[in-house]
């Protein structure tokens, strides 16, 4: 899956990064304000992806779902804290289930192409779990697991 998002918005996001750090800190979240969205939902955009100093982590309501697709493909529940996972999603999709390239048929989290939801017997959907169970599959089944698959993206800028 080539990566739409290109490299040059991963240069934005690591200099908005370091300009976040550079600021003053945020007030702290008022008690009894509305909490982030319901985990799988996808009427909006997940909130963006904390960074650690390695690099992007799954969103917080991202992490149960892709721990549930870990059970569901019998992977190990670290591949939902794999650095490699977090940074392809990133890479793909900055996170979000709905992203759709402009210019070929790869959508989702994963940005697979039709092709490719064949190729791990799942059919196009809008449904984060599903990308997910379907994700890991193709992860596994090609790379062996999602370091591996980062490996190999940072070499060819797809996987």
């Amino acid at each position: 899956m080539e990566g739409w998002r290109g490299t040059s918005i991963a240069l934005v996001v690591a200099l908005l990064a370091g300009c976040a750090r550079n600021s003053s800190p945020s007030p702290s979240p008022t008690p009894g304000a509305p909490s982030a969205a319901t985990p799988g939902a996808t009427s909006a955009p997940p909130a963006p992806a904390a960074s650690s100093p390695s690099g992007p982590v799954l969103p917080a309501s991202l992490r149960p779902i892709m721990l549930q697709a870990c059970l569901a493909d019998g992977t190990p529940d670290a591949w939902a804290d794999s650095p490699g996972l977090a940074e392809i999603l990133d890479h793909e999709s900055g996170f979000d289930p709905n992203a759709q390239n402009p210019s070929s048929t790869a959508y989702g989290l994963f940005q697979f192409l039709d092709s490719t939801w064949a190729s791990v017997g799942a059919t196009k959907t809008s449904d984060p779990y599903l990308q997910c169970v379907a994700g890991l599959q193709y992860i596994h089944q090609r790379y062996g697991d999602p370091d591996a698959a980062w490996t190999f993206w940072q070499a060819h800028h797809w996987y």
